[in-house]
């Protein structure tokens, strides 16, 4: 049986709430057999959870996925050893990757695939397998031996999360294909085009052109142009006819026509984190890899979570953080009962704020004293303040022009660096002029992990408790179009640059880490945008900082949910979904808005109050591990009441 092994302190620390809930309800799914009798009959793709269970003969296999096909054939996906067969009941494994992309992540060493996200085989011949990857599908029709890649066309979207897929038993050339929050979609023709099955889906529309998460897909065994879909966070079961488009939600039958297609999203798997204490190396063959040893510092995983929880902040620029106003803030904290403080050490220019002793930031002119960095540690530490050192990572002027500016995001169409220019209109003239306000580094850079690993690296060494990262990401707003990136590696993705860079942080930060994501990055599983990827940054990542300011999700996004209360929602069921996402390896402390932008600053100190409230209620609610107050001028004029109701006695 293949089980899961999860660190007491982390669930100490993270699985909290609902998602506590979900984990172990995943956790039985994975471990107990008998539950067969609903989902067997009426959704294999979703039992395959736990029938994919079997005695792993094979080391390597421990943790990873097995997917039986009725007999002696067996199918695993390894993270080590990527897409694998069985033929004698799993005695014996090969791999069987070639055709599939290969992984791109720091140190370059493993010779890995990209990973899997979900696969499936042809009930009726096994010899058919499909699978995904984040951003692509791949088939094989000879157990494996050789894969071909199956074209992406329009309706299907660039930026689309691949979570689940399944071959139709009723025609060789006909796939169905799951995403995170874009819906489904069939292909009749191997890809060659593609249409969309949730269009017309209200129940799973959340506006703006996003949709609930599907963790499963299926088809009839009798219908040809039936199909079956399943929602992972609303736990709902939709058949759809894929050429009418009527649908209806199934979820409490408990029989159906039984579904002729096995598959598995791999996603929901991922509890195989790294538990320090179980990843020695004098585990033999079980030792971990150089790529994942990466995450094993002087820190165990556990006690840095035990030492960011908890956390109730607000944020501050460096001219207030070294001004004779930081007293005022100190007590302002106090008296609400928070007990940290997220400071920029290096801000959104670039600048390092303190008094760094780093060579190459004061040679390009990056360093500006606003700080007496250990005089500023040390009076936190009198008030009992917890110092979280904010980053701003691959948004940086001065490293942008540094070297005539080799490590800029080029402009392929100038050949020059590349930069989004805002079109200024002067009142009193008719000239046109634009202007550069955003200044970005290459992400896929080693020498900008270097760059921004030193600083990290400092910080910790002269007491900072916490580093966190912002603007780890790519650029998206401007000409994208025009966009190269000179530094990466062939094949290598955005999500793999970003998470080449925490891998290389990783090992030389033993203190927590946290990183600031927007807010749907948090909400979905995605990354072929920005590169932020939720499930891949929290393996390195101890606490997850998400965005989730209402004012920045499109209004359109839970559209019918009034003002108010839809904030209240989206930090609640954000908060909740980024834990799920998470998988419990990381904390979730979202930043909450206390600032207001557009039609919001029409708000009566009334509303604006309880604007702010109902998203700390919504965070608490839903068990968040702390929360950060957000106001770039640090003026805290939404918080009109006591806010010590919302540290729930956690604020240590």
């Amino acid at each position: 049986m293949l089980t899961i092994e999860v660190s007491k302190n982390i669930k100490k620390y993270c699985l909290k709430g609902r998602f506590l809930r979900i984990y172990r309800k995943m956790k039985m799914m994975i471990i107990l057999h008998p539950i067969k009798k609903f989902i067997t009959t009426f959704f294999p793709s979703l039992f395959l959870l736990v029938s994919l269970s079997v005695e792993a003969r094979d080391s390597t296999l421990k943790h990873h996925t097995i997917l039986e096909t009725g007999g002696k054939l067996l199918y695993g996906v390894s993270a080590e050893r990527g897409f694998l067969l069985s033929t004698d009941g799993g005695d014996n494994w090969e791999q069987r990757n070639r055709g599939l992309p290969k992984r791109m992540v720091y140190p370059f060493e493993q010779d890995r695939i990209k990973s899997i996200t979900s696969l499936c085989f042809d009930p009726r011949n096994p010899e058919r397998v499909a699978l995904t990857t984040a951003y692509g599908l791949f088939l094989s029709e000879d157990y494996g031996d050789t894969w071909q890649t199956i074209p992406l066309a329009d309706p299907v979207k660039s930026t689309s999360y691949f979570t689940s897929v399944a071959l139709s038993p009723h025609s060789v050339d006909t796939i169905l294909l799951g995403t995170s929050f874009s819906g489904a979609f069939i292909t009749r023709n191997r890809g060659k085009s593609w249409s969309t099955v949730t269009e017309k889906m209200e129940p799973i529309y959340m506006g703006a052109g996003f949709y609930q998460d599907i963790l499963s897909v299926s088809f009839s065994s009798e219908l040809p142009d039936i199909v079956y879909i399943e929602c992972g966070f609303t736990e709902k079961i939709y058949r759809i006819d894929t050429r009418s488009g009527k649908y209806s939600d199934v979820t409490e039958l408990s029989s159906e026509t039984a579904l002729f297609s096995s598959g598995v999203s791999l996603s929901e798997l991922d509890f195989d984190f790294p538990a320090e204490e179980n990843r020695s190396a004098d585990k033999g063959d079980e030792a971990s890899s150089t790529e994942e040893n990466i995450t094993t510092t002087h820190f165990q995983k556990g006690e840095r979570l035990k030492i960011a929880s908890d956390k109730y902040a607000i944020y501050l620029n460096s001219k207030s953080a070294g001004s004779g106003m930081l007293e005022d803030y100190l007590d302002f904290l106090k008296s609400h009962n928070f007990n940290a403080l997220v400071v920029d050490m290096k801000d959104d220019h670039g600048m390092l704020t303190y008094d760094s002793g780093l060579d190459l930031p004061r040679a390009i002119g990056a360093v500006r004293e606003d700080i007496d960095l250990d005089a500023f540690i040390e009076k936190c530490r009198q008030k009992g303040i917890y110092v979280i050192g904010r980053i701003v990572v691959f948004k940086d002027r001065n490293l942008y022009f540094y070297d005539a500016g080799k490590y800029a995001v080029w402009d392929k169409k100038r050949n020059a660096p590349w930069g989004h220019r805002i079109k200024i209109e002067e009142e009193e003239s008719t000239e046109i002029r634009y202007e550069q306000r955003e200044f970005w580094v290459d992400p896929y850079s080693p020498f900008v992990w270097e760059y921004n690993t030193a600083i990290a690296k400092e910080l910790q060494d002269r007491g900072i408790d916490e580093i966190q990262f912002d603007y780890i990401r790519f650029p998206s707003d401007g000409d994208l179009n025009s966009v190269e990136y000179r530094h990466g590696r062939d094949g290598m993705t955005k999500i793999e640059a970003i998470e080449s860079f925490l891998a290389f942080v990783r090992k030389h930060i033993e203190i927590p880490i946290s990183v600031d994501l927007y807010g749907f990055n948090a909400w979905y599983r995605m990354g072929n945008w920005i590169g932020q990827s939720i499930t891949t940054m929290a393996k390195y990542a101890d606490v997850i900082c998400p965005m989730f300011y209402p004012s920045h999700f499109p209004r359109p996004f839970l559209e019918t949910v009034p003002y108010l209360e839809r904030a209240r929602r989206i930090y609640k069921e954000g908060t909740e979904r980024a834990s799920v996402l998470a998988g419990g390896r990381s904390l979730i402390r979202p930043f909450v808005q206390a600032f207001l932008i557009g039609g919001e600053l029409e708000f009566e100190e009334e509303k604006y109050t309880q604007y702010l409230i109902n998203q700390l209620e919504g965070a608490t609610d839903a068990s968040s591990s702390g929360f950060t107050l957000w106001n770039s001028s640090n003026r805290y004029y939404m918080v009109t009441r006591s806010l010590v109701d919302y540290t729930n006695g956690r604020s240590k």
